[in-house]
């Protein structure tokens, strides 16, 4: 989810040249840092020139910071080796686990919300893209 988020972001800051990411990354490439670019899109006059709904861009950011604590191994991953629907063991290779449906309902959801907050970020670069600037 943390690539999407940031790819997204880079995709919107590209798509208008008044932005200068272009320039900005050429001036010196070692200090300009995609991991930032969803904080780059929500800078005043960047929101402004790509028109972002701050609070629908903000909900999305809230949801991709959930994400980036998971992004490495942790407890959670683990978790996903070990059965859920019994008194325990362990899963080896691949395995549908009944004890973890409510976990698969609750990330779903959080996927589709995330999904429906860009739906008019992607129709605002659709824009960007077919305008000459």
């Amino acid at each position: 989810m943390r690539q999407w988020a940031e790819g997204m972001a880079m995709a919107l800051l590209c798509c208008d040249t008044r932005i200068n990411v272009f320039k900005t990354h050429e001036t010196d490439p070692t200090h300009f840092s995609v991991q930032n670019a969803p904080d780059l899109v929500l800078r005043k006059s960047n929101a402004h020139i790509l028109g972002i709904n701050k609070r629908g861009w903000t909900k999305f950011q809230q949801m991709n910071d959930l994400y980036q604590k998971y992004s490495h191994a942790s407890v959670l991953s683990l978790a996903s080796m070990f059965k859920m629907d019994t008194d325990g063991g362990i899963i080896i290779g691949s395995e549908f686990d009944n004890g973890k449906i409510s976990a698969y309902e609750k990330e779903i959801k959080r996927r589709i919300s995330a999904c429906s907050l860009l739906i008019d970020t992607v129709a605002i670069l659709k824009i960007h893209l077919l305008q000459k600037n």
